[in-house]
């Protein structure tokens, strides 16, 4: 009995180790079709589900990273397909968390960062292709997952700026064009018109739209755009002193 217990831990040990070999030998490559990358790929997972489901080898760090690698390549490889896209996203997220919570010498640190990218770049492509077949809503989740991700990404500040306007989500229109000006944005200005013309005219905010008028006239004296506005508000105001006065 103590033979056949030994026998099938070391049958599921051997199973991360054909997941590592599966990885090493992966070909993904432009002569091979999706599909037949896509088995090569699940393949490999299989070997990670087996070994995660038993106890002797369910505690191996590497057991867990290769499974975040397979999981994080699908999700990248096949972005066009957002429900696939988005499960094998779900099964590698919760492996690279197992990976960093096993490995505690750190000797899988180089697959989890791989499988991390992979994820990230999964998530930007959904959210492109979806921009590219005009579905903002799941464009702009995307772009919203990898500012969460990296919140420091300032053109991603920008597309998703774009898309909040397609499906006219004007709050996050200003506040996303305004973060991408705080990090240093190089059309700046542009991005000012923007939030200045939606806060005025879409959110109908007019103190919070001259409080951002006045930041841009300060940053950009010469720009007719910023001018034009501060002389039709500064305009306003005088008439308004002047009735109160009557």
């Amino acid at each position: 009995m103590f033979v056949g217990v030994a026998s099938l831990a070391n049958a599921q040990k051997s199973e991360v180790t054909a997941a590592k070999n599966a990885w090493g030998l992966l070909g993904l490559s432009k002569a091979k079709t999706l599909a037949e990358n896509l088995k090569e790929l699940n393949d490999g997972l299989a070997h990670t589900d087996k070994a995660i489901a038993h106890e002797k080898s369910k505690t191996m760090p590497e057991a867990w990273s290769y499974r975040a690698l397979f999981a994080s390549r699908i999700s990248l490889v096949d972005s066009m397909d957002v429900q696939n896209s988005i499960a094998n996203q779900k099964i590698a997220e919760e492996a690279v968390a197992q990976a960093k919570t096993l490995d505690v010498k750190g000797a899988e640190k180089a697959n989890i960062q791989d499988a991390e990218l992979n994820l990230d770049n999964a998530i930007r492509n959904r959210g492109i292709y979806a921009y590219q077949r005009k579905d903002f809503t799941t464009a702009f989740d995307a772009f919203t997952q990898i500012l969460a991700k990296n919140p420091n990404d300032t053109s991603m500040y920008v597309n998703t700026g774009v898309v909040a306007k397609e499906i006219k989500n004007y709050p996050a229109v200003v506040s996303n064009f305004k973060k991408a000006i705080d990090l240093g944005y190089k059309d700046a200005s542009v991005l000012y018109s923007e939030i200045i013309s939606t806060t005025f005219d879409k959110m109908k905010d007019s103190v919070a739209g001259l409080a951002l008028l006045q930041e841009a006239a300060v940053k950009y004296p010469e720009n007719p755009y910023f001018i034009g506005w501060k002389l039709i508000f500064t305009s306003d105001a005088e008439i308004f002193k002047n009735l109160r006065k009557c």
